[in-house]
């Protein structure tokens, strides 16, 4: 059996013996410097005075030796003086006879230097050999360990759920800093413990250690196991522990990463979440019955819809009214309880809410269960979610049928009031009337007896005859528009709109009143405007409006003795829409502006209280506005407005 032999030392050996032979043996030593050339390890030969004597090609190569270098000191040369101990080394190894090595970092690369004797052919020590290992690779793969190694625990020591690695045996390997704090122990005390030993056995991980053997045995686990009362530094706990096997290349051993979640305060919060949903849903609940408990007895008929507006609840008092039950309200469908008459308005006006999210009201008459049918006012409203989308509708029907039939005989009183005021009001200016039929009627008495006289005189005055029969004429149609005028008055009759002069309709008035304003010793002012626009009107009514305003005017002026009594009238356009009346007096003047209009309202000891609020409903009836204001000085001051008539508007 033969030994291998070191190359290097080999041709070391050779070269000495080749220096100690004559010159015939020249040939074969350079035979062995070739060798020596062609290794690739480096090689050095030192003196016992540590002076170089032979280095080869890879010396040169890879330590950056030159020939001028031999023979100089080690402590001379950059590569072998940083090992500061060489000579003492290098002596050591001479004493002893045997190898010493040492690492050496040059440059980027890392060697494992081997210091061996070096003997002659006499097995005489002579020196020392250098080989220089380079471990350059291998030491960059030890240092990548030693960096991946540090980085995974820095990277394991942030995470915040505590781990640790178990060997096969359930022994602690190793953990993370979340691990040791949980815990309260330290690496050391817990290096190679058995897992159910941790804290003294408080771990009640029984179900966990089957989980982990049943682990080993056929693969991952399925599911984490939840264990409550763990204790730790904190106290008790409740962990939720999970394992995973782990293999790493290269080894046979199979290794278990434990991990340990705490979720006590996730436990505590669903506990707490529980508890405040049954307590809502307690009050939701609560509050639901109360809710139901008042829509069912709340004095109206309350309703619900879906966002498509099909019924889908009624309340109580829905169907005692009708009589019916909610599957005959689905069956035989709601417009089947509505009057005939209302049905397609009131299609009409639920199709248009449905549509357009907008409330609804309305006024249907809805049959009752005797058959008779009352009015209600139907009010819908809809619910929206936060993205503006109706999510139902809420309704209500109010009863009106008995306001309604007061409003009704309301406007009948009012309309009889009205009459009654009209013809008391005729009453009051009778004279005043009787005194404009008489005037003319006598001047057609007069112009008849002048017509006469001229047609029996020779030759007849014709001519005087004529003009005599032309005044007949106009007298007598004079007094019979003041006849058509009272008729009408009593007669109530209806609305005639047509354009009116205002001006006209004053003068007209006055000319009325002209007896009564004579024998009350009014003073009367007018200011018309020349360019007032006409209104749309009618002359009876607005005669009646400017007659009461001037005669209320006129009565408020009665028991004032120690100052003129005027009334003032004027009229202008006061914008492009409207036409502007005042009537001022000198009267008492008023304590509430407000409350004359109200009706049966009166300072008059014999007045009814109605004369204002008619014109009150004159004035609405033609889109109008009436105020009353007082006056500067004394008395007060009623003005009117009224819409001009659209071509006469500049």
């Amino acid at each position: 059996m033969t030994t291998q032999r070191d190359p290097v030392n080999s041709a070391r050996t050779g070269l000495e013996r080749a220096n100690g032979s004559d010159a015939a043996t020249n040939v074969a030593a350079s035979e062995l410097i070739n060798i020596l050339d062609a290794v690739e390890v480096p090689v050095i030969v030192l003196r016992r005075d540590s002076t170089i004597s032979y280095f080869n090609k890879a010396g040169a190569d890879v330590l950056g030796l030159s020939p001028s270098d031999t023979g100089r000191a080690s402590r001379d040369i950059p590569v072998l003086a940083a090992m500061p101990d060489l000579e003492k080394q290098c002596s050591d190894v001479i004493a002893a006879g045997a190898e010493s090595r040492v690492n050496l970092h040059h440059g980027e690369k890392w060697f494992i230097v081997r210091i061996s004797p070096h003997t002659n052919v006499d097995l005489k020590v002579t020196g020392t050999v250098l080989t220089f290992t380079n471990v350059t690779a291998f030491h960059a793969s030890i240092n990548q360990a030693i960096h991946e190694r540090e980085f995974t625990k820095a990277i394991l020591n942030t995470v915040a759920d505590p781990l640790i690695v178990l060997s096969a045996d359930h022994r602690i390997q190793t953990g993370n800093y979340a691990f040791y704090t949980m815990f309260g122990v330290s690496r050391d005390e817990t290096q190679g413990l058995p897992l159910w030993e941790l804290g003294n056995g408080v771990l009640e991980l029984a179900p966990f250690r089957a989980h982990l053997k049943e682990m080993l045995a056929v693969g991952p686990a399925r599911q984490p196991v939840e264990v409550d009362n763990v204790f730790t530094v904190k106290g008790l706990r409740t962990l939720v522990v999970d394992a995973h096997p782990l293999s790493f290349p290269g080894h046979s051993e199979r290794r278990i990463l434990v991990t340990f979640r705490d979720v006590t305060e996730r436990k505590q919060a669903e506990a707490g979440l529980r508890e405040l949903n049954e307590s809502l849903e307690k009050q939701v609940r609560i509050r639901t019955e109360e809710l139901s408990s008042i829509i069912e007895t709340i004095p109206g008929l309350v309703w619900c819809a879906a966002p498509d507006g099909e019924l889908n609840y009624l309340n109580r008092r829905i169907l005692e009214y009708t009589a019916t039950n909610a599957d005959d309200w689905a069956r035989l469908g709601w417009t089947c309880f509505l009057h005939p008459d209302d049905v397609e308005p009131t299609v009409r006006a639920w199709s248009n809410a449905v549509a357009t999210g907008q409330p609804y009201d309305n006024q249907i008459r809805l049959r009752r269960s005797d058959g008779v049918y009352r009015w209600f006012s139907v009010h819908g409203q809809a619910a929206r979610d936060i993205d503006d989308r109706v999510t139902r509708w809420y309704g209500l029907f109010i009863d009106i049928c008995d306001r309604k039939t007061a409003e009704e005989a309301l406007r009948n009183s009012q309309t009889q009031l009205s009459r009654a005021t009209r013809t008391a009001t005729v009453g009051e200016f009778a004279a005043a009337i009787a005194h404009e039929i008489n005037q003319p009627l006598a001047a057609v008495v007069t112009n008849g007896h002048a017509c006469l006289r001229w047609l029996s005189t020779q030759p007849p005055g014709l001519a005087k005859a004529q003009e005599a029969a032309e005044r007949i004429v106009r007298d007598g149609t004079e007094a019979g528009e003041v006849v058509r005028r009272i008729r009408a008055l009593f007669k109530h009759a209806p609305l005639e709109k047509i354009e009116l002069d205002l001006n006209e309709v004053i003068a007209e008035v006055l000319h009325l009143l002209s007896g009564e304003i004579a024998k009350r010793r009014v003073g009367v002012e007018t200011e018309l405007a020349d360019d007032l626009p006409t209104v749309i009107g009618d002359r009876v009514q607005l005669q009646q409006l400017v007659f009461n305003l001037l005669l209320n005017g006129i009565e408020a002026m009665d028991p004032i003795l120690d100052r003129p009594k005027k009334l003032s009238i004027r009229t202008t356009h006061e914008n492009p829409e409207t036409a502007l009346v005042k009537i001022q007096d000198t009267g008492v003047g008023l304590e509430d502006s407000e409350k004359v209009f109200e009706a049966f309202f009166t300072t008059k000891g014999n007045g009814m209280g109605m004369g204002l609020a008619i014109c009150r409903s004159i004035i609405d009836a033609h889109h109008g506005r009436l105020w009353a204001a007082s006056a500067e000085g004394s008395g007060t001051t009623f003005s009117f407005t009224l819409p001009v008539e659209t071509s006469a508007r500049p």
